[in-house]
Formats: structure tokens, C-alpha cells, sequence
């Protein structure tokens, strides 16, 4: 299913081959991280006041393709990108910690009430930390999007031609995520204190389906152009947490806002070939509730069955990538009539006396009648 989906967003834009389209390569490094959240101020039946955050870092390189069709002001694009298999993606955390009284709890990290942003991937500050494991990490991702566009006034799709303005965008989105956690080094405030390898930390997997939609200005002259973008973000989430030492999964589905922005410049190497480059920030504030299945342990197998708890889930990174593109049937140029083929014609002034052109009459004598 998910390689048709691929299919339908990559192939579907450059149907008509070599009419209003482009193909491009991509490759960038993204640095960010995502973190699974949750925790209660309040004392449950044991007494506990606290919570559980687990930080996996998003530093890796990527690589894709990109095409697109455009046709008067309108413009579709498809893009896929990978990390082509498991990477180093820079180490993760696993900490559970008690909450205070002055503990502080920012959920609504992109607050529409009073357009306020909280631009942490952490939610609950202000805590201790009674169990904290630090180790490697394994990641792979693949993501698939398709996006419209359709520009204002003089601006237009056509990368090779002059212009400026504003476009308006939206589209889809799907990812695709799943770490391993490893090495892990364990600390447990316990009597007495523990600290030591444990091996196998965690596994855990994420799909998301992001919908942005916003506005964009683009600058083009002879030989670069510039363009900048700011777009909003609705997101879904749905994750799996498995903790190898405790045999207990997560199962996660969270929702909310986000943004993502971009600045890029492209050079125009010749008509038809573009080199590019892109700086790009993305957000994405989500909250929901998971549930657990499975345990080892008496406790663990009971929380199956206490319902719903809430948690957080949040992506906070940014990125450069580059591409080089070939555009095909670049918009054609409109040049000025040649003036040499196309003279005005003189209309003689009517003060001039008109000249005869009849046959004046020594003329007339030298005519012989037709035989």
C-alpha cells in the first residue's frame, strides 16, 4: 500500500514527461529530536507524584528525488526522501522523574489563545530524575509528500523565467520512523543506587501524517532566485514505546499544531539546469493518551487494563538540504518585432502637392495601341 501511495505522489506530477516539469535530486542533514512525554502532578494510588520522558535525537543525513508539473499558475509537486537504512542518529535518553509542587507543565507549547510559542520539545520542567539511562541509537525514516501551489499576481512556477510574489501552498505529508535504543547505561537511585549496562534499552516507532498549509514569496532575476515560506501544520501521530527489560509496550496516538519554515536560493547553472540550496525549520506540538499492553511484571500487567493515560509527543529540528534539478520547457522568451521587416509607412503631408502619375503628353505621343 505504502509503495503505491509513493508512486501515486512522485509519478502523478510528471505524467506529462518533458511538458512544464522538473526532476531533481535531494540530499540534506537534519539536527532536532522527538520526545515521548508524559506524567501526572498529582499523586496516583501509590502515592507518586511523576513522569517518564524519552529524547531520541534527529541528527542524520538524507537522500531523495523531487518532481514536479506546473501549468499556468499552478504547481504540483511529489517528493520522497530516505535514510536509505539504519543510521547513527546521535544517541537517546530514557529518564522518570517526580514532579514538585512548583513543577511546571507547558502542554500548549503553540497556544492559538494568546499566539503564544514554547519552542521546547520538553514539557515538564522543575523535576528530579530517580532512574536515567543514556545510550545509542539506530534510526530509519522514509517520508513521501505532495504539495500544491498557485501563485499570485506576477509571480510565477516556471523556475527559469523572471519574476516576483506571493504563492499560496498546502498540501500532505507521511513519515515514517523507527528507532533502537543500545548500550544503555542505566542509573536507578535505588538502595542501594544502581548504575551500570543493561544492554537493549527500547525500540520505538513512529508514522505521522502532517496537512501544511500557508503562503511563500519568491524573488527571481537572470541567474538566482530566492524564496521564503511560513506554513502551519496539523498533525497525527501514532507511536509504539517498547521497553525490552520490562517486556511493555506504549501504543501512542496523539494530534495537534506545528509550522514549518524555509528559506532557499537557487542559482541557474544553465536554462535548464538549477542548483539549490534550502535552510528549513519544522515544529510539531502534539497530545493525546496511550495505552500499555503486555509486562512482565505484576504492575505493569495490571496498568493494561487502568485505561487511558495522558502524554506528549514532539518534534522540534531543522535542517539544510541541497538539490540539483533539470527544468524542461522553460516558458518561452518574448522578444521585440524586427524592426528592419516591419516600417512604418509614410503618409504624405497634405500641404505637399500630389505628384502625377498620369502620362504627361510627350509621354502619351510615344504610346503605340496594343496590336
Amino acid at each position: 500500500m505504502f509503495n503505491f501511495f509513493v508512486i501515486l505522489l512522485i509519478v502523478i506530477p510528471v505524467i506529462p514527461v518533458f511538458t512544464q516539469t522538473s526532476l531533481s535530486v535531494i540530499g540534506g542533514r537534519n539536527e532536532g529530536e522527538h520526545v515521548f512525554e508524559t506524567g501526572n502532578k498529582y499523586a496516583n494510588l501509590s502515592g507518586i507524584r511523576g513522569g517518564s520522558r524519552i529524547t531520541y535525537l534527529r541528527n542524520y543525513n538524507y537522500a531523495g528525488i523531487d518532481g514536479s508539473y506546473r501549468k499556468n499558475k499552478f504547481l504540483i509537486k511529489g517528493k520522497y526522501t530516505t535514510t536509505g537504512g539504519y543510521v547513527n542518529s546521535g544517541g537517546a535518553r530514557d529518564e522518570d522523574f517526580f514532579l514538585r509542587a512548583n513543577s511546571t507543565e507547558n502542554g500548549a507549547k503553540l497556544d492559538t489563545r494568546d499566539w503564544s510559542l514554547h519552542d521546547t520539545a520538553n514539557t515538564f520542567t522543575g523535576t528530579q530524575n530517580f532512574a536515567d539511562g543514556k545510550g545509542r541509537s539506530s534510526m530509519y525514516e522514509y517520508s513521501a509528500a505532495a504539495e500544491l501551489r498557485y501563485y499570485l499576481g506576477d509571480a510565477s512556477p516556471d523556475p527559469g523565467i523572471n519574476n516576483n510574489g506571493i504563492f499560496l501552498l498546502g498540501g500532505i505529508k507521511y513519515s515514517y520512523f523507527k528507532f533502537y535504543l543500545y548500550d544503555v547505561i542505566q542509573y536507578v537511585a535505588s538502595s542501594p543506587v544502581f548504575y551500570g549496562p543493561i544492554g537493549l534499552g527500547l525500540s520505538y516507532s513512529n508514522s505521522v501524517i502532517e496537512f501544511p498549509f500557508g503562503l511563500g514569496y519568491i524573488f527571481s532575476r537572470e541567474k538566482f532566485s530566492l524564496e521564503a515560506s511560513f506554513q502551519f501544520i496539523i498533525g497525527l501521530n501514532n507511536s509504539r514505546d517498547f521497553h525490552y527489560q520490562r517486556g511493555v509496550n506504549f501504543i501512542s496516538y496523539t494530534g495537534g499544531p506545528g509550522f514549518i519554515y524555509k528559506l532557499e536560493y537557487t542559482y541557474k547553472y544553465t536554462p535548464e539546469v538549477f542548483l539549490k540550496i534550502g535552510l528549513y525549520g519544522h515544529r510539531l506540538f502534539t497530545r493525546g493518551s496511550f495505552r500499555t499492553k503486555g509486562g512482565y511484571t505484576s504492575s505493569d500487567i495490571l496498568s493494561n487494563y487502568a485505561g487511558d493515560y495522558g502524554n506528549y509527543v514532539t518534534t522540534k529540528e531543522s535542517g539544510i538540504e541541497f538539490s540539483a534539478f533539470i527544468n524542461f520547457n522553460t516558458s518561452p522568451k518574448v522578444t521585440a518585432p524586427d524592426d528592419t521587416k516591419h516600417q512604418p509607412v509614410k503618409i504624405p503631408d497634405s500641404s505637399e502637392p500630389i505628384k502625377q502619375i498620369l502620362p504627361s503628353d510627350d509621354e502619351s505621343k510615344n504610346i503605340k495601341p496594343a496590336e
